[in-house]
């Protein structure tokens, strides 16, 4: 008998507030740091480097981590192994907030990506455990949807905070939300007993960990190191042979640390690259759209978290109506309208940047917001629901290890598209060829391009007509990235279309078959 059917409504519900607040905790911690990183270059001498590194080194934890983080959830019990992530997540916060200098702050975040490793894929699994097959499509869009808002309010929450209290309180809001969430799942008693197989696999897991953090760490710093610079070379070429050996590897095992065959089934499979491609295309509006949003069109930190609304509010609106369709029809057909909306969002704004009008993106972000509502939800739950209930751990980790690594892929895509769109207008810009420090002003050209906001105010201070034209430099650029983007979520509708199932699913899967 699963979980599900021994639970009450009301316990129902106690989870599902308790793993959606988790949820928005680790969303959130991704996109509020953006905001406070001046207050914290200040207080903390931080260099431009340790700058990125804040940033990076939780998405980096995460993404080398997740998949383990799902296994070791299967092993221990999911139950336990949330309540040990959530609280290590929690002292983790409490030290980033403590942070005195650079080394401080890059290893605590570090940790609580980590953390969050351990408790993300429990949590999506414990959310899929506690609801019927036809119930989880509504749970889902719960869990994920209110997570997505605190992601998009991630800006907003760490101006307000940096503004009005210190940069530090962006890492202590986190201790009380995870100390909630332990106490509503203890509340309802749930028991999801370990799974069976107990085994771990030491040397897979260290190829797989050491694999992605080289793998990433050369997509993350490839727009600064540059394709050709052997820190490039050397970072990819490990990643890529750990992570064939580690495949290699694990289908020769009997007992292997992660059960790769779950991609054998292609309605998950499916699944997995349909997150790759929508986060390859996010990552580039939540980090070079925002750099736009700021220093392209001027806007403060809590102006450029509201200007994310129209992505927002129909994100709200539709994803509760697409975890309902999802329970009526299955996951193909949210899927292909969300996937396809995706593509047109992103498209529209590609044609409208170099206008410079913030009002010209709202129509393109609406639809954006509502290709996002339709989409991620209801993957997710498809690719858990597809995966065996003792495996739904681990399989929840390959799902966010897939997505984490898209937008590794995207960070690297979209930068290299932006860079070489601002390289080609620099060299054909009369107006900085014809300066008194040509090569001086390109670069800052190029750094303001990139989210540099020194090198804008430098170049203020030499002409202002030059900052002028590094913005519309800017506006090009960025808007050749969402275009790219486009085609990424684009890629997501073929998918879907081929290899999806119709109708919805009838039953829990044993297996990971078909």
């Amino acid at each position: 008998m699963d979980a599900s059917s021994q639970l009450t409504t009301r316990s129902k519900w106690l989870i599902l507030i308790a793993m959606t607040g988790s949820l928005s905790m680790i969303f959130v911690d991704q996109t509020v740091v953006s905001v406070a990183l001046p207050s914290m270059q200040e207080d903390l001498g931080l260099s431009e480097t340790g700058m990125q590194w804040v940033v990076n080194a939780y998405i980096l934890a995460l993404a080398a981590t997740v998949a383990i983080g799902g296994r070791i959830a299967d092993i221990m019990g999911r139950t336990r192994a949330f309540i040990v992530g959530a609280v290590a997540f929690a002292l983790a916060s409490i030290l980033s907030g403590m942070s005195m200098n650079e080394t401080w702050i890059i290893c605590s975040r570090a940790l609580q990506g980590i953390c969050c490793a351990l408790m993300q894929p429990a949590s999506a699994a414990i959310v899929i455990s506690s609801f019927q097959l036809h119930e989880r499509g509504r749970a889902m869009a719960t869990y994920a949807g209110i997570a997505m808002v605190f992601l998009v309010l991630g800006p907003l929450i760490g101006g307000m905070l940096t503004e009005y209290q210190s940069w530090r309180w962006v890492f202590w809001i986190n201790p009380p939300i995870a100390a909630l969430s332990i106490v509503l799942l203890l509340v309802t008693r749930l028991k999801v007993p370990p799974g069976s197989d107990r085994s771990f696999d030491v040397p897979g897991s260290l190829m797989l960990v050491i694999g992605l953090v080289a793998l990433v760490m050369g997509l993350q710093q490839v727009h600064a190191w540059g394709w050709n610079s052997l820190e490039t070379i050397l970072s990819l070429s490990i990643g890529v042979v750990l992570l064939v050996g580690f495949v290699l590897l694990e289908t020769r095992l009997s007992r292997p640390v992660l059960r790769l065959d779950l991609f054998r089934n292609r309605f998950y499979a499916s699944d997995a690259f349909i997150l790759f491609a929508m986060q390859f295309a996010m990552v580039v509006q939540v980090i070079f759209g925002a750099v736009f949003i700021q220093d392209g069109l001027g806007f403060s930190p809590v102006q450029a978290g509201l200007s994310m609304l129209p992505v927002l509010l129909p994100l709200l609106l539709i994803i509760h109506y697409a975890g309902r369709l999802f329970d009526r029809v299955g996951v193909r057909t949210p899927a292909m309208i969300g996937c396809g909306l995706t593509f047109i969002g992103f498209t529209a704004q590609a044609i409208v940047f170099p206008m410079m009008e913030y009002w010209m993106l709202v129509p393109g972000m609406i639809i954006l917001g509502t290709g996002i509502g339709f989409t991620l939800s209801s993957v997710n739950t498809d690719g858990l629901s597809r995966s065996p209930a003792e495996m739904r751990g681990q399989a929840s980790g390959l799902l966010q290890t897939t997505r984490q690594v898209g937008g590794a892929f995207g960070i690297a895509v979209g930068g290299m598209v932006i860079g070489l769109f601002t390289r080609v207008q620099v060299r054909d810009n009369s107006m900085i060829s014809a300066s008194d420090q040509p090569e001086t002003t390109a670069r800052l050209t190029i750094e303001a391009v990139h989210g540099q906001e020194q090198s804008l105010t430098q170049l203020e201070s030499i002409a202002p007509e030059l900052a002028v034209q590094a913005k519309q430099i800017m506006s090009w650029s960025v808007g050749g990235g969402y275009a790219i983007s486009g085609l990424g979520a684009g890629a997501g509708v073929r998918v879907a279309l081929i290899f999806m199932g119709k109708g919805r699913q009838e039953s829990d899967q044993d297996s990971a078959s078909t």
